[in-house]
């Protein structure tokens, strides 16, 4: 099933290189103020000393240099140590799931479409699933809709879960993985962001 409808992982954003970063730090307006008086600075220091003048608007011009290289790399780090954090989370993650009769924990990147998931208040939805015993549940959808209210979840009524919905309430409920990755719910809206 793996090879048919893929892993269940979604698409990364593409990382802002360092020199997007050093040309996007030009666009603060302290920054934006300082170029200018800079350029002030300038003309009106050689008009007034000939070629000497070019020192405070040069040094105001370095300065802000200095200054935009030094927010890209602060940026361009913070980036770097954002997305080994959120690689290093996703290979903590865990869900329930039966396979071949017996109950395993494993990683949500290795769920496929078929898999039995086992879900209980608190657990994160794994991916785009139908409810498929009889126990009742309670679903928070907002992060896909908006919905600030819980959802009612069973077999009879509305059974779709959608990933990265949070279960709010109710007993361990089973549930039949339907999407997974990009071919989920959340994965093509992550898909139409990046």
């Amino acid at each position: 099933m793996r090879s048919k409808f893929g892993p269940n992982s979604f698409p990364e954003s593409p990382m802002s290189g360092f020199w997007e970063l050093f040309f996007a730090a030009f666009l603060d307006t302290t920054l934006m103020i300082l170029i200018a008086a800079a350029i002030v600075s300038l003309a009106i220091g050689i008009w007034e000393h000939g070629a000497e003048g070019w020192i405070e608007g040069g040094a105001i011009l370095i300065a802000v240099v200095l200054v935009a290289g030094v927010t890209a790399g602060n940026d361009y780090t913070k980036e770097l140590q954002f997305r080994a954090l959120e690689k290093s989370s996703q290979n903590d993650e865990r869900c329930s799931v039966i396979r071949g009769g017996e109950i395993e924990r494993i990683n949500p990147i290795d769920l496929v479409i078929g898999d039995v998931i086992l879900l209980q208040a608190g657990d994160m939805v794994p991916a785009d699933a139908v409810v498929c015993d009889h126990n009742v549940m309670m679903a928070n959808e907002s992060a896909l809709t908006g919905e600030s209210d819980d959802l009612k979840k069973t077999k009879n009524a509305d059974c779709f879960l959608l990933s990265s919905c949070l279960i709010t309430e109710g007993e361990e409920c089973r549930a039949i993985v339907i999407g997974v990755g990009v071919n989920s719910q959340w994965g093509k809206i992550k898909a139409n962001l990046v």
